[in-house]
């Protein structure tokens, strides 16, 4: 019965074709310490997955839409970690794997569109614990293959039992038809013995889709720019004017009118307005409550004036003398009590010891008798 053979264990067969023998020993050991090198670029993924994903949960509270449409992850097989370190001839330590090797851990957020491609990506960079190390625009700067994405380069904390280590992810954002583009040319071009002719004329068919993917980008972007402007505009017009807008513009056309020193009317202007908004602002809050206790006293106040006024009148009017001296004693208390107030509350908080002369100012003053 066949059994899969560990990724590690593949590893270190190749390692011992690749080197000579006095080296196996030491890379046997560096195999053993590559599990946990591996172990923290998985954390370093699951870091950098769960930062999209608030991100995109919070978007999608302010925005109503969401501006990812999926995130993908993988981790470099040590086969292919092997081919690159070959390739660029490499020491075989894990110093060399951590600084010279960016792509182990790879994170790829697919977007709806092309401005969330460059939203996202400032908004991770925004944060205070990544840092970027290399970014890479093949959207405005494709491939001349037509491959487009945002490549970022980034390192990530990551918290450990006892310590906080700091690894490096790459971050692949590209829309959706981006995706669908780069996963068909794979499939259509990857590890394929193709002629010559064949390849050029496969490459160039694969351009010109390319071209058509990135036509499609602009015109969906240019119908959602379309859709959300109209959106905005009748929110805009759908909302209530306030009071103030349209009540204090014949204030300041007339202000502008009897005013013609530009200063004086600006200061003016700036004052009414101001006050007119105060107004505003605190007659439902504070005024209008008092009306339903101060109109009904008015309604009764008038009433009773009246009532008593009439009968006043008529009593001056008659010859019974005892009668018509008690209106005129009345009519000159209602018309000294607003002075009379005035004045003890003057003289009370100036002089309280002369308060009582006050008292008979409306004495003096009136032609009572």
């Amino acid at each position: 019965m066949d059994t899969k053979k560990d990724p590690f264990q593949n590893l270190q067969e190749r390692m011992r074709n690749a080197l000579a023998d006095h080296s196996i020993r030491a890379f046997q050991e560096l195999s053993s310490s590559t599990r946990d090198l591996m172990s923290c670029y998985r954390c370093a993924i699951m870091e950098i997955e769960t930062k999209f994903r608030v991100l995109n949960e919070r978007f999608s509270l302010q925005h109503d839409r969401n501006p990812i449409d999926s995130i993908q992850s993988r981790l470099k097989s040590p086969d292919s970690i092997l081919d690159k370190m070959l390739r660029k001839k490499l020491p075989f330590t894990l110093e060399a794997i951590e600084n010279n090797i960016f792509d182990i851990a790879g994170i790829r957020v697919v977007c709806s569109f092309v401005d969330d491609i460059y939203m996202l990506a400032d908004c991770l960079l925004q944060q205070d614990d990544i840092t970027l190390i290399e970014r890479k625009d093949y959207i405005k700067n494709p491939k001349r293959n037509g491959y487009r994405s945002l490549h970022l380069i980034i390192e990530v904390p990551i918290f450990l039992q006892n310590e906080k280590k700091i690894m490096k992810a790459e971050v692949q954002l590209r829309t959706i038809a981006m995706e669908f583009w780069a996963n068909l040319e794979h499939q259509l071009r990857y590890k394929k013995d193709l002629s010559p002719e064949l390849m050029e004329q496969t490459s160039y068919q694969l351009s010109e889709c390319a071209r058509l993917s990135a036509v499609l980008d602009e015109q969906m972007q240019a119908i959602r720019d379309i859709i959300e402007k109209e959106e905005d505009s009748s929110r805009k017009s759908d909302s209530p004017k306030k009071p103030s807008d349209l009540l204090s513009r014949p204030i300041l056309s007339a202000l502008e009118k009897l005013c013609p020193e530009d200063r004086i009317r600006r200061i003016l202007i700036m004052f009414s307005s101001r006050l007119w908004q105060l107004f505003l602002d605190s007659f439902p809050k504070i005024l209008l409550p008092g009306l339903t206790a101060t109109i009904p006293l008015t309604i009764i106040s008038f009433s009773l004036a009246l009532v008593i006024a009439v009968v006043a009148a008529l009593v001056q009017f008659a010859n019974i003398q005892g009668l018509k001296q008690i209106a005129r004693f009345y009519i000159w208390i209602f018309r000294g009590t607003p002075l009379l107030v005035h004045g003890v509350r003057r003289c009370s908080s100036v002089c309280p010891e002369s308060a009582s002369s006050w008292i008979r100012f409306p004495l003096q003053s009136s032609s009572f008798l």
